[in-house]
């Protein structure tokens, strides 16, 4: 069995440049693990800070040596694989924190169903839900033997409001719903391992960069919505 002294506890996010993600990464940073960020974003790019609240990400400059940011989709089965293996070197994957994924191009805008074709639907499913499982395949075998030398590893899946009651968007409706019943079949297989899988289903979360256009007719729209005619913090 491994000696938890002799390694570094891993815990690994995907969509890790984003408003959520930098903000799991630098709770868990301030947790004392050392955290592996996996985004198709370069974290320094114009885009990446454009998502995210710079100071969520305060906790990865002062943990020197304790981030590690990988450039990968995460749909790309291949990538994964290799994100895996960068994370096995680094120490015991202890934590796997599924963040990536988001709403298609088109989607979001498309009152009508008729509206969005079949490649709009897939390509939903693809990034929401195929995804989510392909990192689970390819971390399950490293979240396994953490148990062995820690007795606590869990993976956790990011839903979506949207997959509880269904607000618009078809595809990422249903990819987020998925989720929550690929949530429920991991929990039963993997809790004879010891490993806890749960999920989580944030409400409309508004990045930073739409911070200067609050009143924009979307903008108002989500914030209709909200039971209490806010917009979110």
């Amino acid at each position: 069995m491994t000696d938890p002294a002799a390694r570094s506890r891993v815990a690994v996010v995907t969509g890790a440049v984003g408003a959520i993600g930098s903000a799991v990464v630098a709770a868990l940073l301030d947790g004392g693990y050392t955290v592996v960020g996996i985004d198709r974003l370069d974290p320094q790019s114009d885009a990446a800070r454009e998502l995210r609240r710079e100071d969520r990400h305060s906790g990865e400059r002062a943990a020197a040596g304790r981030y590690v940011s990988l450039l990968a989709d995460v749909r790309d089965i291949e990538a994964v694989a290799g994100c895996a293996r960068v994370a096995q070197e680094i120490g015991d994957v202890c934590h796997v924190v599924g963040v990536a994924g988001g709403a298609v191009p088109g989607e979001p805008v498309a009152d009508d169903p008729a509206l969005i074709d079949l490649d709009m639907f897939r390509a939903s499913l693809e990034l929401n839900l195929v995804s989510q499982f392909t990192v689970v395949r390819e971390f399950v075998p490293l979240v396994r033997k953490a148990t062995a030398a820690y007795g606590d590893a869990s993976l956790t899946m990011t839903s979506s409001i949207n997959g509880v009651v269904g607000m618009r968007m078809p595809g990422y409706s249903a990819a987020k719903a998925g989720l929550l019943g690929l949530v429920r079949v991991l929990a039963n297989q993997l809790g004879r391992d010891g490993i806890r899988v749960n999920a989580v289903s944030p409400g409309t979360v508004r990045p930073p960069v739409s911070h200067r256009d609050a009143r924009r007719p979307a903008s108002v729209r989500l914030r209709g919505r909200s039971p209490s005619r806010r917009d979110s913090p």
